[in-house]
């Protein structure tokens, strides 16, 4: 089950936190599939005129206070959680309790493995 978090868990973490912070995918799916007023993302793209440095977690960080918000907007908040979520799923897919001891692991490694390839970018 080691095996599990090198390979899916931890770089799926990396890979989601990289899409959240570091491309317009989230934008840009928000857009295709009518969602730009749930989304605020016309009043992101204003102020992104004003801010070229300003990200979508960025803006949401700053312009709403909510904890679901807050919770998304850090990296080692998401992190956690998304590696709670996945563990969870593959332990009702594997049904093996050690997935779960792992969440620590899985967590650290998402972490790492995002920080790193965010320095190569």
């Amino acid at each position: 089950m080691l095996l599990i978090s090198f390979a899916i868990i931890s770089p799926l973490i990396c890979l989601l936190l990289l899409f959240w912070h570091k491309t317009n995918f989230f934008t840009t799916y928000g857009k295709l599939f009518g969602l730009t007023k749930f989304l605020k993302i016309d009043l992101y793209e204003e102020k992104k005129l004003r801010n070229l440095d300003l990200t979508y977690p960025l803006f949401l960080a700053t312009s709403y206070t909510g904890f679901f918000i807050r919770l998304i907007s850090c990296v080692v908040c998401l992190t956690t959680w998304l590696s709670i979520i996945f563990s969870f799923i593959f332990y009702l897919i594997f049904l093996d309790i050690y997935i779960l001891l792992l969440i620590p692991l899985n967590t650290l490694l998402g972490l790492v493995f995002y920080l790193k390839i965010k320095k190569l970018i």
